[in-house]
């Protein structure tokens, strides 16, 4: 199974996320009709931010899984919000269009390290790539017609008020004609 580790958006931060994300949509597209075409974006009630991508587990470790993220989390709950937009790599062909974290990118950063230190403590394999907090928007199909970072970052959009983050999510993402579908493995509560 393909696995997960999330902060989920409370109701409100995933309606200012949206309203960000059809802003940028209709910016792309007054910019270049071939922006409908290689932008898929992500639907609305799949927005979060990864704090650990798994990838494919097998369902015999499920338990070990379980045992490295039953522990109480050490973090204390804290609030994060979201700023501007911008694009996945920083250099060479956009392939990912993101917002930013404009507060709480240090408490997220330590949630992140902790979890990791768990995972890997049980094994369990994780990227190497040096992590940078963001919520995904959409993916890009091919590269880009025009220079996307500049058309992004010159976007005008109302950033996304601060929510409380007071747990994190195991999830399992099952891979369909419609797209993934995600459903919930296990929730894990940050300290009060």
């Amino acid at each position: 199974m393909r696995l997960f580790v999330a902060v989920d958006l409370d109701e409100r931060a995933r309606r200012q996320a949206t309203a960000a994300m059809v802003r940028l949509r209709r910016h792309c597209e007054e910019a270049s009709r071939d922006f409908a075409h290689i932008l898929r974006w992500v639907p609305p009630d799949k927005l979060h931010l990864t704090l650990h991508f798994l990838g494919e587990v097998d369902s015999a470790r499920l338990p070990a899984l379980r045992a490295a993220l039953a522990a109480p989390l050490m973090l204390r709950a804290f609030d994060l919000s979201l700023g501007a937009p911008g694009v996945f790599p920083l250099s060479g062909p956009a392939r990912v269009v993101w917002l930013d974290v404009a507060a709480g990118a240090g408490e997220l950063s330590a949630l992140h390290a902790e979890l990791g230190a768990r995972l890997r403590e049980h094994r369990f394999e994780l990227e190497q790539r040096s992590f940078a907090p963001h919520l995904t928007l959409a993916r890009l199909k091919s590269p880009p017609p025009t220079d996307l970072a500049w058309l992004i970052q010159s976007a005008v959009i109302e950033p996304v008020a601060p929510w409380r983050v007071d747990h994190v999510t195991l999830y399992r993402s099952q891979l369909s004609a419609a797209g993934s579908l995600y459903g919930a493995v296990l929730r894990m509560e940050l300290a009060p």
